[in-house]
């Protein structure tokens, strides 16, 4: 491996990358960088809003996960949520199968699945125009 005079670049899986790339001591493939970057992109030109978890913070959603103590640890809260609220998005009154199939992608190490559930039956009972 060779550089260039005054080079201080390091070889990576991803290519050259420079002491400036380096992020709390491990360095940051651009390649991934630049996956992220096209991520949210895309994700712009589908809708011109995007929610994010502290978007939800005064929803339904929250209230009836708080009504139903679906928090425990807190480890798969981010992703229950936002889950959550897609499915109540797209299908505003879920069978328990359609919940299930929704949230399938998400493990809940305290094994709250039946308070989710109940929980967004309640948000969907709910009613209100934000999730």
């Amino acid at each position: 491996m060779s550089c260039r005079a005054g080079d201080n670049a390091q070889r990576s899986g991803a290519g050259w990358v420079s002491p400036r790339d380096k992020l709390h001591g491990r360095v940051v493939e651009r390649r991934r960088v630049v996956e992220m970057a096209r991520t949210i992109i895309a994700i712009r030109r589908l809708t011109d809003e995007v929610t994010t978890l502290e978007g939800l913070a005064h929803g339904r959603l929250r209230q009836a996960w708080l009504d139903e103590q679906v928090p425990q640890c807190g480890y798969c809260q981010p992703g229950q949520l936002m889950s959550a609220a897609v499915l109540l998005a797209r299908t505003p009154h879920s069978t328990d199968a359609e919940i299930d199939d929704a949230m399938a992608g998400n493990l809940c190490r305290c094994d709250t699945y039946q308070r989710i559930r109940r929980a967004i039956h309640r948000a969907a009972q709910a009613g209100s125009a934000k999730p």
